[in-house]
């Protein structure tokens, strides 16, 4: 019997700079520079990261911002294949894939914008936003909204522990509102807390509550989906955005390739808010960019900007060699019982040159002592973009 597994990994090493990063934020911007030579610049660095990928195997899209404008974009390699019901197809940059985690940067975008316009705090609770008949637990009351985009709420795994899971579907979020939480509220990465968005937020926005869970878990889907569209999408000139997988979007794979059909993540509504979204590189470039171009405040004016990056809030940071650099990653598998994993690998960053965002979407991963990593030997995919960096800015 095939056994389904969802999950995010997080780096342990990447997130101890992570930390230190945002504890004392500090960047250093690379001085502008003509117009030939950024374009040689950025042709350079993204030389670098299609060095170590195998467009012979998995598909890949990369798309680069400077502000808000697109400046390079590249694809290879195929989105489904001659064993897949479309046949082999090629990965393009307009190419759909799950972006996984990353939709965690977009939730966050949306409850800043939110909050702003409604006049809340981000130390206010979240408890009083939920429907009325869940017996929420008195610890679980004290959890803030700055705490849910921080993953300091003291959400835990049902057995106590830190693992992640999907435990982001209604019903499960309502079983852990209804357990006491880890009252130390330290670091702990779990979907919920952006699974407890995806509910908040249409309530924030007007949706009335019917009491009856069945009928609030479908309303909030549906409602948090029309929400992050005409907040972010519509904003970013983007058309239709799903979580649900459809026919042209990209399947994923393992790696190195072992001949078995792809698998697409499904529809991911009912789990939506830390994860969910499909997009192409340019679209989710075209959000994110927005991170980037101070002179755009549609969505969110300078301060709150500063603050998602420099606070954490649905990003992390690290350092390059010439400052600090902003990211989100993302991960979505499956392990088919005694076979490994297929799946992909997705990164958002904001680099210190240009008010430049890069994003890569990958429909693979390998496997590394049992654990599904990125697709190129002996690297992470922060690690990777950020010595592309590096090898290019010199």
């Amino acid at each position: 019997m095939k056994k389904h597994l969802f999950r995010h990994l997080c780096y342990a090493a990447a997130l101890t700079v992570v930390f230190a990063a945002c504890v004392s934020p500090k960047q250093t911007v690379v001085r502008s520079r003509s117009a030939a030579t950024q374009q040689a610049f950025f042709s350079a660095f993204a030389d670098s990261l299609e060095k170590g990928l195998d467009q012979t195997q998995y598909g890949y899209s990369i798309a680069i911002y400077s502000g808000s404008k697109l400046v390079l974009n590249r694809s290879a390699g195929q989105r489904s294949k001659e064993v897949d019901r479309d046949g082999a197809q090629p990965f393009t940059n307009d190419t759909r894939i799950h972006i996984a985690s990353l939709s965690k940067t977009i939730t966050s975008m949306a409850t800043l914008e939110l909050l702003e316009e409604k006049g809340i705090s981000l130390s206010d609770s979240i408890y009083k936003y939920l429907p009325v008949q869940w017996n929420l637990a008195p610890t679980f009351k004290s959890i803030t909204f700055r705490q849910l985009l921080t993953h300091t709420s003291g959400l835990r795994h049902k057995d106590g522990s830190s693992k992640n899971g999907d435990a982001n579907t209604y019903s499960s979020l309502k079983a852990m509102a209804e357990r006491e939480i880890e009252p130390s509220k330290t670091y702990c990465y779990q979907n919920a807390n952006f699974g407890f968005l995806r509910l908040i937020l249409p309530v924030i926005n007007g949706l009335a509550l019917t009491g009856n869970d069945a009928q609030d878990d479908l309303n909030t889907q549906h409602a948090y989906e029309e929400l992050v569209q005409q907040r972010i999408f519509d904003k970013s000139g983007i058309a239709d955005a799903r979580c649900e997988w459809q026919p042209g979007y990209a399947l994923l794979y393992d790696y190195p390739y072992t001949g078995r059909p792809g698998f697409n993540a499904g529809k991911l509504t009912g789990r939506a808010g830390g994860l969910g979204w499909y997009l192409t590189a340019n679209e989710l470039g075209r959000v994110l960019s927005h991170l980037s171009a101070p002179s755009d405040e549609s969505i969110l004016p300078n301060n709150w900007k500063d603050s998602l990056l420099q606070k954490g809030y649905g990003s992390f940071a690290t350092e390059t060699t010439k400052g600090t650099a902003y990211w989100h990653d993302g991960i979505w598998h499956w392990s088919p019982s005694g076979q490994v994993p297929q799946g992909m690998r997705s990164l958002w960053m904001k680099l210190p040159y240009e008010n430049m965002t890069v994003v890569l979407l990958v429909n693979a991963l390998r496997e590394q002592g049992n654990t599904p990593a990125f697709p190129v030997a002996h690297k992470s995919i922060v690690t990777y973009v950020v010595s592309a960096f590096n090898a290019a800015v010199k």
